[in-house]
């Protein structure tokens, strides 16, 4: 025989031998096994080790909303009720000053006096005048009434008379406005002369300031304009930390055309001069009540359209995604609008899940392993631990 074709046929009796081997070895449980079956069931083991994936972790806030008014926050400034400037109203010099400045007066109250010089010698002549063309005036009615005397003639004396009058009025009125008077209750802010200066007719004499009531004004947005109106409460925080409340007197008919606001003024109670005018002020006019929740801005995100909401968990353990409104901020926070009465806000792990995801929920309040364990829904499965929480 050839050599080639023995070598040929023992290599073709081992290959043989060697299937053969997988059917009559036994397996290690007495039974035997195919290869292709032995690969089959060593995949469907390692399959059945592998865990299945668990909810993600968070925690959540039982929460209760409250109600809250919507506000308008308007930047402002408080003004003077009235400005005067108190001009003289005849010349004269200045014999007293009575008022200082930063006093309050009263209406009616001399403010500075000037001197009379002749005036009181006018006054005088104009009083002998007025009764000397009295007494003509007599004589000529009585002779007109006994037929001695025309007409005429005693209508040039009663015209005579009236002239007297209104000389004698004109000088009794100059005599007056020497002692130059505070035409309102307000504080003399300003005086411009003193003691021995001269002034003319209509120089400014002082400056009179009306802060009682005091005006806080601010500009609206058109916007909110039509949330508005004359005769609402707003309340005013002044730079200085100052708190008050006034009404609205006055709302603008038209925007300003470089800004597009309206002007709006309020007016505040002053008569102490508790509140200067001139300063800085925050106006909040109240508008709605609705339920609203306190939360941290941290709590805020934004859906894929760009929509500010809050995540929540259901009674089914689901993410729930809810778009709200800011009503009104807070030195501890932010309130919202548009969440459920009654609602958990998750407040850890918000940034790891999306809505409609199955979550385990974690009470805040859980401040024990046994107390969180019990308030995990499914049971005790995972212990909460501070490295998980982003």
């Amino acid at each position: 025989m050839n050599k080639s074709y023995l070598i040929a046929a023992l290599l073709t009796l081992t290959l043989v031998l060697w299937l053969a081997s997988g059917y009559l070895i036994p397996a290690p449980d007495g039974q035997a096994l195919a290869p292709e079956q032995g690969a089959v069931a060593s995949q469907s083991t390692g399959s059945q080790q592998e865990p299945s994936p668990q909810p993600m972790r968070v925690t959540v806030r039982q929460q209760s909303a409250r109600p809250v008014t919507r506000e308008i926050i308007v930047q402002g400034q408080t003004e003077a009720n009235r400005v005067v400037t108190l001009r003289a109203e005849t010349a004269g010099q200045v014999t007293a000053v009575v008022a200082d400045k930063g006093r309050r007066v009263e209406t009616g109250d001399v403010i500075v006096r000037l001197a009379m010089n002749n005036r009181l010698a006018q006054l005088r002549q104009a009083q002998a005048l007025v009764a000397q063309r009295q007494a003509d005036y007599q004589a000529f009615r009585s002779l007109r009434q006994t037929g001695y005397q025309a007409e005429t003639r005693l209508n040039e004396a009663q015209a005579l008379l009236e002239a007297a009058r209104a000389e004698l009025a004109q000088i009794q009125l100059d005599i007056e406005n020497t002692a130059i008077r505070a035409p309102i209750e307000a504080v003399l802010n300003e005086r411009r002369v003193e003691f021995g200066d001269f002034i003319a007719v209509n120089d400014p004499v002082a400056i009179l300031v009306d802060i009682d009531p005091l005006v806080v004004t601010g500009q609206v947005p058109q916007q909110t304009i039509d949330q508005v109106e004359v005769g609402r409460v707003a309340d005013v925080r002044f730079i200085s930390g100052q708190q008050a409340s006034g009404m609205i007197r006055y709302i603008s008919a038209q925007a300003d055309p470089a800004t597009r606001t309206f002007r709006v003024e309020l007016e505040i109670p002053n008569l102490d001069g508790k509140y200067a005018a001139g300063i800085s002020a925050e106006i909040r006019i109240p508008l709605e009540t609705v339920p609203a929740h306190l939360l941290s801005p941290a709590l805020l995100s934004l859906d894929e359209q760009g929509i500010l909401g809050v995540k929540t968990v259901d009674q089914q353990a689901r993410v729930i995604f809810h778009p709200v409104g800011i009503v009104r901020t807070a030195p501890d926070g932010v309130w919202v609008a548009g969440l459920p009465q009654q609602v958990r806000i998750i407040t850890v792990g918000q940034g790891f899940v999306q809505p409609g995801e199955r979550v385990m929920a974690i009470a805040e309040s859980a401040t024990t392993v046994d107390e969180a364990l019990d308030t995990a829904p499914g049971g005790r499965p995972f212990l909460p631990q501070p490295s998980d929480s982003p």
